[in-house]
């Protein structure tokens, strides 16, 4: 199982996706005056195998839902392990996962398998607000 390292500094594994180096990607959109507005208030992507993240999906489509809410866009990943398809999602490429962070105002950071998340990590580079939700 995992083993989450309470009071513990956690050094995240390197990015390597190509639009978030340094003065490529994403970066040099900004400094071009080419930012895309963030249009998507809330953007999730992530797996839904656990009670509490099936809880903050719920809580997300239920605000979808109501009258005057802003976008929300939610990619539940779902897994074969089985067949070795780990990519079952409505989001076609990382690359699409990391252009909607890149539009999106907050991004829900919710506990995992592993005591970091590379989702935390990926939303302070795109500029996407880390919202960190603990159970």
């Amino acid at each position: 199982g995992a083993s989450f390292c309470g009071g513990h500094f956690v050094v995240p594994s390197p990015n390597l996706d190509p639009v978030l180096q340094p003065l490529t990607g994403f970066e040099e959109r900004e400094a071009n005056g080419r930012a895309p507005e963030r249009h998507i208030f809330v953007y999730w992507f992530g797996s839904n195998d656990k009670i509490w993240r099936q809880t903050v999906i719920a809580q997300l489509q239920a605000y979808r839902q109501s009258p005057g809410a802003r976008q929300v866009v939610v990619h539940e990943i779902g897994s074969d392990y089985e067949a070795r398809d780990v990519w079952q999602t409505d989001a076609n490429s990382p690359k699409l996962v990391l252009e909607e962070m890149y539009r999106s105002v907050f991004c829900p950071i919710v506990q995992g398998d592993v005591p970091h998340q590379k989702r935390l990590f990926d939303a302070v580079l795109t500029g996407c607000v880390p919202v960190v939700v603990a159970y």
